[in-house]
């Protein structure tokens, strides 16, 4: 008895209800996620908050095509890349505690990763100008895919392996999963915490966001996930799931339930304070003194005039959007779990529902609306088969020989110790 009914707690929607909202509206916003609202497509689901509080909320689509479970509010998602400011707000946590500074050299922190004859800052992480290769795109030169098991050690080895980078620090901005991975193992070094543990310790249990967690072993059972899936060559769709345990670039879990909590925070701050909240919203400045749009993991931007913070996310067959309108107190979180979804057209859908009064008129985007997207997310590299040549400069020849063994299906965690430390 009591199992069932902590069952249908959880499940209950922690505010308001679909019919919390007008029914033009409800109407309105239901048009927009048209295509994603049936029963034999992954879709979406759709979290609106204004003043505080979640004003519309809903599931579009099907959560589990092979169980037949709808997407809902308390769904959980694999957001990509809008992690970033999960690991961003923890550095900056450790900065206030005084365990770093953000103007430290990542080797004082990370000495595998190689000295380039200029100083590589945790700074320069933070806003994407440090000039390090994305490790992601590095895996996929080597012939890896999201399905081979990766770790934190395999990451670090393929951005420690680079002979330098692309432009010195500073120089320029580049946005690159290298940077907040990088970031991760600095709050373990420096907290003496996975990042995992650090963020529940800091950040989500804090909170009260009781499913939202750093998801960095890729065989735990995450209660509610939906499943990513990718249309199917052919017709229908695939499950397009991935198995690498790096975090900090990405592998946040969460709802749109508890992303409204994280949200208000950056109102009513809880954990952190105004100051630190006004660091996190800081853009970076190139060395040659030009401001960025991109500040900690998150892109401050305009949209038909209304300033905007926001940053998508990408990864297997998961995609997301977290999208603010400050100044109107208004938020849409947008979850998908279809690759081809694009949650930041529907969020931009959304808030031209409920802002329309307050917008400047449509026209072709200006450049500072551009600019409040990541030129690239944690995101799924194509399908790519590697031959010898492609290796050079690779420091290895190929893969590593477990990376092989995996391949040819061994799946053995003991031939993770002939790894060492490469994902590369």
């Amino acid at each position: 008895m009591h199992a069932v009914l902590a069952t249908l707690l959880w499940l209950a929607p922690a505010s308001a209800s679909p019919a919390a909202a007008p029914a033009d509206v409800r109407a309105k916003v239901d048009a927009v996620f048209h295509d994603y609202d049936r029963t034999d497509s992954p879709g979406c689901a759709l979290g609106v908050y204004r003043d505080g509080k979640i004003a519309f909320e809903r599931g579009y689509g099907m959560a589990d095509l092979e169980l037949g479970i709808a997407n809902s509010p308390q769904s959980v998602f694999d957001i990509g890349s809008t992690s970033k400011q999960f690991t961003a707000f923890s550095i900056h946590l450790l900065a206030r505690q005084g365990k770093l500074s953000l103007d430290d050299d990542v080797r004082k922190w990370i000495p595998e990763v190689p000295s380039y004859g200029r100083t590589v800052t945790i700074r320069h992480l933070l806003h994407h100008t440090s000039g390090l290769r994305d490790y992601i795109e590095i895996m996929a030169l080597q012939g890896m895919q999201e399905e081979d098991w990766t770790t934190d050690a395999d990451a670090l080895e393929a951005i420690a392996r680079q002979k330098a980078p692309n432009f010195a620090p500073g120089d320029d901005y580049l946005y690159s999963n290298s940077g907040f991975f990088l970031l991760g193992v600095i709050v373990k070094r420096a907290s003496g915490q996975s990042l995992r543990d650090f963020a529940q310790a800091n950040i989500f249990g804090p909170l009260g966001m009781r499913h939202t967690q750093f998801n960095d072993l890729h065989t735990r059972i995450v209660p509610n996930r939906a499943t990513g899936y990718a249309k199917a060559e052919g017709g229908g769709f695939g499950i397009n799931m991935g198995d690498w345990e790096q975090v900090g670039d990405g592998a946040v879990q969460t709802t749109v339930e508890d992303l409204q909590i994280w949200d208000q925070n950056f109102y009513e701050p809880r954990i952190g304070d105004r100051a630190l909240l006004d660091e996190m919203l800081t853009v970076g400045v190139l060395n040659n003194g030009k401001k960025l749009t991109y500040a900690s993991a998150l892109v401050r931007g305009t949209y038909r005039g209304l300033p905007t913070v926001s940053h998508g996310g990408a990864w297997v067959g998961y995609r997301a959007q977290l999208l603010r309108f400050p100044e109107q107190h208004f938020s849409v979180a947008c979850l998908c779990n279809l690759a081809e979804a694009n949650p930041t057209a529907l969020a931009y859908g959304v808030a031209d529902v409920y802002l329309a009064s307050q917008l400047q008129p449509a026209s072709a985007p200006k450049a500072a609306e551009k600019s409040a997207k990541p030129v690239k997310t944690r995101t799924r590299s194509s399908r790519w088969s590697p031959v010898r040549a492609s290796w050079k400069g690779s420091g290895g020849g190929g893969p590593s020989s477990s990376f092989r063994r995996r391949r040819a299906g061994s799946g053995s965690r003991g031939s993770r110790a002939a790894l060492g430390t490469s994902r590369s």
